[in-house]
């Protein structure tokens, strides 16, 4: 970093790391502190495709399955990691999603989670309470699309309208929670997602 910003001042510019003030740049302000969480770093993997989307949602057969599908596919239009929407293994500095944090609106209107319109919500806004950039309380929109399985809007109302179907949920319920054959919430784990993929 520091050789750019000499490059930059030989060919007479400003330093990019700094505001006008003088001051480290508020955008770098924020992310060097993420650079010093617990996290581990990023290992790349390939990147999943609309198409294997479409033939993981054909693949299923259980109530489970279809949950994971929503949570996938709802994911991916916000491009979470995983950590978001499924039980990681490890100390993480991010939070897990839960109901409180989806919100639906049609037009400027919320929708109410027990709403039975909240299917035909216009768009859906997830507030990531802790982002590993040091964000808190950062609030992503995505629109509804004109296809039923890969629509952000119908997959996590998919999501809340089954989670808020059972008996112990609340708002506090992680959006991974899943009801057990023996009738207890479970969260679906990380491992489960990769198992499936």
């Amino acid at each position: 970093m520091d050789n750019m910003a000499q490059t930059f001042r030989a060919y007479y510019r400003d330093d990019p790391r700094v505001d006008k003030s003088g001051k480290l740049a508020h955008l770098l302000y924020c992310q060097f502190p993420g650079y010093k969480n617990l996290d581990p770093g990023v290992k790349p993997q390939k990147a999943l495709t609309t198409s294997i989307l479409h033939h993981v949602c054909s693949l299923a057969t259980s109530e489970v399955d279809k949950a994971m599908n929503s949570l996938v596919i709802g994911a991916f239009f916000f491009a979470m990691r995983s950590c978001k929407y499924s039980k990681t293994k490890g100390v993480k500095c991010t939070k897990l999603l839960t109901l409180r944090n989806i919100c639906f609106f049609y037009g400027r209107q919320e929708i109410p989670h027990s709403s039975s319109q909240i299917k035909r919500a216009d768009t859906v806004s997830i507030s990531f309470e802790y982002q590993k950039c040091n964000e808190h309380n950062d609030i992503i929109t995505q629109y509804r699309t004109d296809n039923y399985i890969l629509c952000p809007v119908h997959q996590w109302a998919s999501i809340i309208t089954q989670i808020h179907n059972y008996p112990t949920a609340t708002n506090k319920t992680t959006v991974n929670s899943f009801l057990s054959i023996e009738g207890k919430l479970v969260q679906i784990t990380s491992n489960s997602f990769l198992l499936k993929l």
